[in-house]
């Protein structure tokens, strides 16, 4: 279920998401922005090209628009509408809870383990074998 939120709060729940996820999964954010629709959307051709009469009306206005913003977090869904007026201190906001999660310490490098060679049955044979003389030599050695 899609949570609708105040932008303070949706920046709040965003931090929550990516600390969430710092080891696994993922953080989608999505932003557009919204038109004031004047009709619904149908299958009905005629009503179709309405609404895009309509939007391309408002782009020729070129008025502020609204701005929808989502986020989700494998199955939690939070989204927000920042009003034009609020925008500028809304990205200001979101980019430091951005870089706040994104820049983090140098992760120490994994030393990478040598791979494990893996021996045909007839070199374990022969290292059985070499490993039986020498047993023998010992013992021989041991007895001078």
């Amino acid at each position: 279920m899609v949570k609708k939120l105040k932008s303070e709060d949706f920046l709040s729940e965003l931090a929550k998401f990516y600390s969430a996820s710092k080891e696994k999964n993922t953080v989608y954010l999505t932003m557009k922005r919204m038109y004031e629709e004047k009709q619904k959307y149908k299958r009905n051709p005629a009503k179709r090209r309405l609404r895009l009469k309509d939007r391309l009306e408002q782009d020729k206005e070129k008025k502020m628009f609204n701005v929808l913003v989502r986020a989700k977090l494998k199955k939690q869904r939070i989204h927000t509408i920042i009003t034009p007026d609020e925008l500028d201190r809304f990205h200001q906001n979101l980019t430091n809870v951005l870089l706040m999660h994104f820049i983090t310490e140098e992760r120490k490098k994994k030393e990478k383990k040598e791979p494990i060679k893996k021996m045909s049955k007839t070199q374990k044979r022969k290292i059985k074998k070499l490993k039986k003389i020498n047993k023998a030599n010992k013992i021989t050695t041991s007895d001078k």
